[in-house]
């Protein structure tokens, strides 16, 4: 698992109540994400202050952890730079594991920004570059264009598997596969009885879905983190969590996990291909 920290600088998430996050209980996520093998963190100049939150953090504890940032949205050609090193002095950082374009459509309407980014990856500013985005056919683009990117984050989840056919093809080309969106943005958590008509269409497979919980007495969050899991071509589970003791009930998902195996074609019959629902941009 890596650590998404947009909650660091935003109030984000369907189902969190407190908001933002305090920074003494950040700085004990940080604590207890290291002790327990999470070492990538996961961030973007377009979250707010989490970028100077992680920076002062960071220094504050003093270990070790690789870190993904992304160029905000309307990026100009000539600016990938300069952002970067704005987020490197934020981050308190000499350079990072990863640096993603935030917005497809920017690399759509300037291409000559890629150059840029592969001049940051050749001057050791960041080992990995690439894009974070929302539909596959904008990777299929991508391949078909053979841009020579080597990090992609995009959704993965009990409901979004629309990238499924692309893992085979992008791990052959040694390109670092990051989700996000396991727990789409907590709406698996949600009670029921509190959706509005926008998610009518799915209250029975969240009816269904908390019905197979109940039976196999596994705990929905391990659920869904564990359906990721179990795709083999993910190396990193982007999550965000609300409080520290959020992350300790997240660590405990790996007990779970020979359970999950055995109810995977089960989930992966939940599967849910309308976009009004999976991608959150569009909820009502």
């Amino acid at each position: 698992m890596a650590l998404g920290t947009v909650q660091f600088g935003l109030d984000y998430g369907i189902n969190n109540p407190n908001g933002q996050i305090a920074f003494e209980d950040a700085l004990d996520i940080l604590k207890i994400a290291h002790e327990n093998n999470i070492f990538l963190l996961d961030t973007a100049t377009a979250y707010g202050n989490s970028e100077s939150v992680l920076g002062r953090i960071l220094m504050k504890i003093q270990e070790s952890f690789k870190v993904v940032s992304k160029v905000p949205a309307q990026v100009k050609p000539g600016e990938v730079k300069n952002y970067l090193a704005q987020s490197l002095t934020n981050l308190q950082q000499a350079s990072l594991y990863g640096y993603l374009f935030h917005s497809f459509d920017d690399f759509k309407n300037y291409p000559s920004l890629w150059d840029e980014f592969v001049t940051v990856r050749d001057q050791g500013l960041a080992k990995k570059v690439g894009f974070s985005v929302y539909y596959p056919h904008q990777v299929e683009f991508l391949l078909d264009q053979k841009i020579n990117f080597n990090l992609i984050q995009l959704p993965y989840n009990l409901f979004d598997q629309r990238f499924e056919y692309l893992f085979p093809t992008l791990k052959q080309l040694n390109v670092e596969i990051h989700t996000r969106s396991a727990f789409l943005q907590g709406l698996f958590f949600k009670d029921i009885t509190t959706l509005t008509t926008h998610f009518q269409s799915i209250k029975d497979k969240l009816q269904c879905l908390q019905t197979i919980c109940n039976q196999s007495s596994i705990p929905l969050a391990a659920l869904l983190l564990n359906f990721v899991q179990l795709q083999d071509n993910i190396d990193q589970i982007v999550i965000g969590v609300d409080t520290p003791q959020h992350l300790l009930d997240n660590l405990i998902s790996v007990e779970f996990l020979e359970k999950t195996r055995n109810l995977y074609y089960q989930l992966k019959e939940l599967k849910e291909v309308n976009e009004q629902i999976i991608l959150p941009f569009h909820w009502k």
